[in-house]
């Protein structure tokens, strides 16, 4: 059980564990991706909030951060580096709050009235959904469709399976 709420950082070839957990709820900074330079690279590390649990691929990013205490992640595979963090951090599904966090920047989701995004959404959608919802950030729109489904039995699934 999680007292306390939980904040994220990732390296980055973490990235899809990072989706996930954002898609869980969870406030999850992910290392930039690209063609970046070490200052760059850097100043992001030195800039992270001492409040956040560190997860890291890198296991020279692990004995360099060493102070944050990291928790590395072992497996290649998303779905058992989420299980790796959800076995560690001991969450419960009642500790999330799924679809709450928009997948790409981390901001929070806002709910938004249908008729403010037509034009923005596909036709189909526009005349099958009801319920929209508008990252405040990158200004991403999400809706309620099938993934939403299958994404909630694949987290079920996980905590069934610890």
């Amino acid at each position: 059980m999680v007292d306390e709420q939980l904040y994220f950082v990732t390296d980055r070839n973490l990235g899809k564990l990072a989706k996930w957990l954002r898609l869980m709820g969870f406030d999850t900074q992910c290392e930039p991706v690209g063609p970046l330079n070490d200052l760059i690279v850097s100043l992001f590390w030195q800039r992270v909030e001492p409040h956040r649990k560190f997860l890291v691929r890198s296991r020279q990013l692990m004995y360099a951060m060493a102070s944050q205490k990291p928790l590395l992640i072992l497996s290649n595979y998303p779905f058992e580096q989420l299980q790796q963090v959800i076995r560690f951090f001991e969450l419960k599904l009642k500790d999330l709050k799924p679809f709450t966090r928009c997948t790409l920047c981390n901001t929070l989701l806002k709910r938004i009235e249908k008729q403010k995004i037509y034009g923005y959404v596909p036709d189909y959608v526009w005349q099958t959904q009801y319920e929209f919802r508008q990252c405040l950030g990158c200004k991403r729109i999400y809706w309620p469709g099938s993934h939403k489904e299958r994404s909630m039995i694949r987290l079920e699934q996980f905590f069934d399976d610890l």
